[in-house]
């Protein structure tokens, strides 16, 4: 399974590029198995035994490659994010995990059961803060030709219907799962855009 992901994974962005048109475009998605599987078991695997030192590179890899391989029509989307960039947001997560550990500490010194909820804030204040900030940063560094894309995505909206969805897909076993995801859909279009610039 490891050595057909990425023949699968090409298949799946080429067929949801393949039904998408926008004015009676189509897009197109043409990437190859061998940087596909680069990007998602070499460079994953590099960043395992690197104690997920390599895991900001390793996502700026795979963005890139997703990114650079979709066409719109003729036009090819360009992908400009920078490996620092990412590493800004994963030692971000980490200080916020660390500082959750801190607070629990010594909220556990005054009252024990209080230690849990001080590493859970910090752990999911470190999971709203990345998928956050790599929407945006994904958005705001890609382009197709002269057109820039850009994404404003909030941290407190974004967590509250995080944190809503997933309580409400607890309490109903799941149910909630179909209304979780247009939720999500409606927002990052709602805070997704891109500055035309010239004609499509």
């Amino acid at each position: 399974l490891i050595f057909l992901f990425p023949w699968i994974l090409n298949k799946s962005l080429a067929f949801y590029a393949r039904i998408t048109t926008y004015r009676h475009i189509r897009f197109r998605f043409t990437g190859t198995y061998w940087p596909a599987f680069k990007a998602f078991f070499l460079w994953p695997l590099a960043a395992m035994f690197t104690l997920m030192l390599l895991m900001p590179i390793t996502i700026q890899r795979q963005q890139t490659y997703i990114a650079n391989h979709h066409n719109y029509g003729n036009r090819s989307f360009a992908f400009n994010g920078k490996v620092g960039e990412y590493y800004k947001i994963f030692l971000i997560s980490i200080a916020c995990v660390v500082i959750g550990f801190i607070a629990g500490y010594i909220l556990g010194l005054i009252f024990p059961a209080l230690m849990a909820f001080g590493v859970a804030a910090g752990y999911i204040c470190s999971i709203i803060y990345f998928i956050v900030a790599s929407n945006n940063l994904f958005f705001n560094k890609l382009n197709l030709a002269d057109h820039d894309f850009r994404a404003n995505f909030d941290y407190k909206d974004y967590g509250l219907i995080l944190i809503g969805n997933f309580l409400l897909t607890i309490i109903t076993l799941g149910l909630y799962i179909p209304w979780a995801k247009v939720k999500l859909a409606h927002y990052a279009a709602e805070h997704t855009a891109i500055d035309v610039n010239g004609d499509l």
